[in-house]
């Protein structure tokens, strides 16, 4: 877990009406807000599901669930003592499948079972052709791109075999993968079903443009489960196989890890199903050659969002009042965290100059708005205004630039980090400021 926590600082060095030349510096108040962020956890492990001692493997059928399914996407399956462990694979080559790195066992006790009825067809697993796979403690997986090829001891028969996409990185803003489930629980009787995942830069967890070719490619909006692991995903128009299923996280899941690490309820950006899965192209699968692809990262997952950050921040910086305002003032924002509520701030917008055709004029308004900072859905960072108040400042006396005001301030959004470097404290009812003619 890392927690990214931006630093607003801004102030105004205050003075009551004193003799003293007022300034405006940036020293003072301070407020830290920002928001956190947390990489989802997968468990990477074949779902293991308790068969009968007498379970015959000649029984099991995979048909189709989808309004239509590949003919090349079957179930990868390891007979065990009891129980067998499966993962979806798919064939791409005559007597080759391919599946995610973690989907692996004792190749003696390996098959492939591909349609059902009289058009099945179950080979046994001869050799691993090729495996990525690297994992940081048993049942982890580094979230890095795997893949295995196990070689069948005999050719698939009249099936035309699926390509792994090749070449510059295919755009798409939605991948379907085929995943294999079990048929209400039976352990002879599976389906393949399909499932349609958005793929959408999301700034606090998948940080990147397609166009940077990532080796790991995080799908949103589909729920996935145990044993859809090493299920292929195609775009549209496309019969390559663009991706392969790594792991999948729900909501609930997710929810638990936020609870339990950062003792807080998700954010918006945080409610979704999320898969992860590998880029096919950044393997060296035999017959392809790999691209150049961008590694994912943690800490640069982190780096990113905190620049993303830093810049919204920015733009809170040189926020305005409404047009209408600045027809007679020119003005500068300031920001004050509301202890009360994280993210949010009080903006103070205090004129700085006046318009040259002002004129003489006996009171000005200073402005104070309540300002939210929030990540969308998409973790991006954006900032909404709401409750604009008015503290009239009336006119005292003026000495050419330097002038004089009486405020009736208006009454604070909430608690600030930092009451007393606010203007309402630190100005008081009484103040004086310079407020020359603004520069054409």
């Amino acid at each position: 877990m890392r927690a990214f926590f931006i630093l607003i600082t801004l102030a105004l060095t205050l003075l009551a009406c004193s003799g003293k030349r007022p300034t405006v510096n940036d020293v003072g108040s301070s407020g830290s807000s920002g928001s956190s962020r947390l990489t989802p956890r997968f468990s990477f492990e074949p779902p293991e599901n308790g068969v009968p001692q007498v379970w015959d493997i000649e029984k099991v059928n995979v048909g189709c669930a989808a309004k239509s399914c590949p003919p090349q996407i079957g179930m990868l399956v390891f007979r065990l003592e009891t129980s067998i462990q499966r993962c979806t694979a798919t064939l791409i080559g005559p007597q080759e499948i391919v599946a995610t790195g973690h989907c692996d066992n004792e190749l003696s006790r390996g098959y492939f079972i591909l349609g059902e009825g009289k058009k099945r067809q179950i080979r046994r697993l001869k050799s691993r052709l090729f495996k990525k796979f690297e994992s940081d403690k048993p049942g982890t997986e580094s979230l890095k791109a795997a893949g295995i090829v196990f070689e069948l001891d005999s050719p698939v028969i009249g099936v035309q075999p699926l390509k792994l996409a090749q070449g510059p990185q295919k755009k798409f803003d939605k991948l379907t993968a085929y995943i294999v489930n079990d048929a209400e629980g039976s352990v002879e009787r599976y389906k393949i079903y399909a499932a349609e995942c958005t793929i959408h830069r999301h700034e606090t967890i998948f940080p990147y443009d397609l166009d940077e070719t990532p080796e790991i490619i995080w799908g949103f909006g589909c729920a996935l489960k145990k044993g859809n692991s090493g299920g292929p995903m195609f775009a549209e128009g496309s019969a390559d196989v663009q991706a392969l299923v790594q792991g999948a996280t729900s909501p609930e899941d997710f929810a638990a890890l936020i609870l339990r690490e950062q003792k807080r309820a998700p954010k918006v950006f945080e409610k979704y199903w999320m898969v992860l899965a590998t880029n096919v192209r950044c393997l060296d699968f035999p017959g392809s050659e790999a691209q150049t692809c961008t590694a994912y990262d943690d800490s640069e997952v982190g780096r990113r969002f905190s620049i993303i950050q830093q810049k919204a921040l920015k733009q809170l910086l040189h926020r305005q009042p409404p047009r209408e305002y600045r027809r007679a003032f020119n003005y500068k924002a300031y920001m004050y965290a509301l202890k009360s509520e994280p993210d949010s701030y009080e903006a103070l917008y205090v004129p700085i100059c006046r318009q040259p055709d002002l004129g003489d004029f006996e009171a000005m308004n200073i402005l104070s708005e309540y300002v939210r900072y929030a990540l969308n859905e998409w973790g991006v960072p954006e900032i909404h205004g709401s409750d604009l108040r008015l503290t009239p400042a009336y006119v005292t006396n003026v000495q050419g630039e330097r002038m004089s005001f009486e405020a009736k301030w208006a009454p604070p959004f909430g608690k600030l980090a930092q009451e007393n470097a606010h203007p309402r404290r630190f100005w008081g009812d009484r103040f004086t400021i310079d407020l020359p003619v603004c520069a054409r």
